[in-house]
């Protein structure tokens, strides 16, 4: 058996260098030590090929779609990935083509009758043999069950599973050549990137796992007015065979000007519709689809909104989701400094010591973008530019939040080829601002209070340790001082206490709203006029002090020495 597969490995290998030395790849060849698996004739002429980087995005794109399966898979998938890859190689690889020859219908019907164990028309009354699509893992069929509904079937290819495996398998081998003879690929981390699309393919080839992902949308939206999600019928549902709802619409890449008139909508009802819906899934879901583009995305004849494939997707944990938040307030606002240290807050920073530095940098960075109007804020160019900072800085991303920058930077290019005028931080700004508005309620502060309390405890009880340990190095006659350089370091350090004691003010006034909101809840006797007495002293006391921090402010501004 071993054999066998040895046999098939090399033919596959003869059949990449035969495909990458068609596509003018020669020197890829080369150093990847390939030349051994092409003819006499074409090993003379790789040897003439040169190092010829021109136009290689372009030309390994067309590489993976004449080998298919795996290649192809692999490549829309780095095509996700702006975290892993540059950006005219992820541009370049959205534009593969996962179209293949279609199954004969005989072959679906014996993979159908296999899984299921009786004859195909004992469970659907209508069958078409035509397919609808047909791709390296499968093809869907539109049919009738016996019941009566309207279903497409999602069919797995046989022996798809031992297809990539193989191929696979080669990828690592291709991979660990590439670090071998490209030590400037090293930092890729190229067979990290393999092994996570082999984890990725075990997901795709078990359709469970898209069948689950359907559900949990379809639960989602299911009282939403405007969305629409396929039902999938378990029932019918097997690791290789998926049954979902027939959704009778328009893909958006297809819609012409007239088209929207017999939709009774409009081109920009539909982008609102398909922005909203987007933006529910990030801040309240916190589960999106990762691929939003135009292909996905079906118009209803009652102008309502569909998605479709759910093979990748993303999930925000309660952490992640506050800092992803915070990115998106410090875009949206704008503020510089916030985006720079939610994008530090989400990343892991490797071989940095100075963290301050780099988070002065990254906000410079990003101060170019906030000197452009609104209307010409571009969300993906903004991903782009940050990935290869943090390539450069070797900050690594957690895969979801890379699959959310690219799903918004899509769906920021999708506003800009099919609205213009619509732009999607425009869109975002109504969101933020309820999000701002959330988080200064006082049920949010308490719950922040409550979830981090043991934190807080932590904290303050460190304080008196930290201070008694500067006194002794004080008594001890060590010097404790701090080297600051600035021409006008008097009026700074000033600026810095009337900040601390505002600081100061408004954490007191925090905290006195916090405990009037407890002694509220809890209904904390002694009561006065139906309220408990010691919540009315902390807000009124919050109120002057609130009342004395905003003169302070005010003072401030006109120029006043003030605190």
């Amino acid at each position: 058996m071993h054999m066998f597969r040895t046999i098939r490995n090399i033919k596959r290998l003869k059949e990449i260098a035969d495909v990458l030395f068609k596509e003018g790849l020669g020197y890829l060849i080369e150093r990847l030590k390939l030349k051994k698996y092409l003819r006499f004739h074409k090993r003379v002429q790789v040897e003439k090929f040169g190092e010829r980087y021109e136009g290689l995005p372009v030309k390994l794109r067309r590489a993976m779609e004449n080998l298919g399966g795996a290649f192809v898979k692999l490549g829309q998938l780095l095509s996700l990935r702006p975290d892993l890859i540059p950006k005219d190689f992820c541009e370049e690889f959205s534009k593969l083509q996962d179209e293949v020859k279609p199954l004969h219908f005989n072959v679906v019907k014996k993979v159908i009758e296999k899984e299921f164990k009786r004859p195909i028309f004992t469970i659907f009354a209508e069958f078409e043999k035509e397919p609808i699509a047909s791709a390296s893992v499968g093809q869907v069929h539109k049919a009738k069950l016996k019941t009566g509904e309207t279903v497409v079937v999602k069919v797995q290819r046989p022996n798809i599973r031992k297809v990539f495996d193989a191929d696979i398998s080669l990828l690592y081998y291709i991979a660990r050549l590439a670090e071998k003879h490209f030590p400037e690929l090293r930092n890729y981390n190229l067979v990290g990137i393999v092994k996570e699309f082999e984890d990725y393919t075990k997901d795709e080839l078990n359709y469970f796992v898209e069948a689950s992902n359907i559900d949990r949308f379809y639960k989602n939206f299911q009282n939403d007015p405007e969305v629409v999600i396929p039902k999938v019928y378990f029932n019918y549902t097997t690791e290789k065979i998926l049954v979902m709802e027939f959704i009778d619409g328009v893909k958006i890449k297809d819609l012409k000007d007239e088209d929207y008139k017999n939709l009774k909508t409009t081109r920009k009802k539909v982008l609102e519709k398909i922005n909203k819906a987007f933006l529910k899934q990030i801040l309240e879901f916190g589960f999106f689809h990762a691929d939003p583009h135009p292909g996905n995305i079906l118009v209803l004849k009652n102008g309502k909104i569909a998605f479709l494939d759910f093979g990748i997707v993303g999930r925000i944990t309660a952490d992640l989701k506050e800092k992803i938040e915070d990115a998106l307030i410090g875009l949206v606002k704008p503020d510089s400094r916030l985006l720079a240290e939610a994008l530090i807050d989400v990343g892991a920073v490797e071989d940095v010591i100075d963290i301050e530095k780099l988070r002065t940098e990254l906000a410079l960075h990003f101060e170019k973008y906030y000197g452009i109007s609104i209307e010409e804020a571009n969300v993906g160019m903004v991903f782009y530019d940050m990935f290869s900072f943090a390539r450069k800085f070797n900050i690594k991303f957690p895969t979801d939040f890379v699959l959310l920058a690219k799903a918004l930077a899509t769906m920021s290019g999708l506003n800009e080829e099919y609205y213009p005028e619509y732009n999607f931080v425009e869109i975002c700004k109504p969101e933020i601002e309820k999000l701002l508005k959330k988080r200064t309620s006082p049920t949010y502060l308490y719950n922040y209070v409550r979830e981090n309390i043991h934190e807080i405890k932590r904290f303050l009880k460190a304080i008196p340790k930290d201070a008694k340990g500067i006194i002794n190095l004080v008594k001890k006659g060590i010097n404790v001082n701090v080297d600051v350089e600035n021409r006008d370091v008097r009026e700074f350090t000033k600026e810095i206490d009337r900040s601390s004691f505002r600081l100061t003010y408004g954490l007191l006034i925090s905290s006195l709203i916090i405990a009037a909101f407890l002694t509220l809840v809890a209904k904390q006797p002694p009561i006065f006029l139906g309220m408990p007495l010691l919540g009315i002293i902390c807000i009124v006391i919050a109120l002057i002090l609130a009342f004395a921090l905003l003169i302070s402010i005010v003072k401030g501004l006109k120029g006043g020495e003030n605190i």
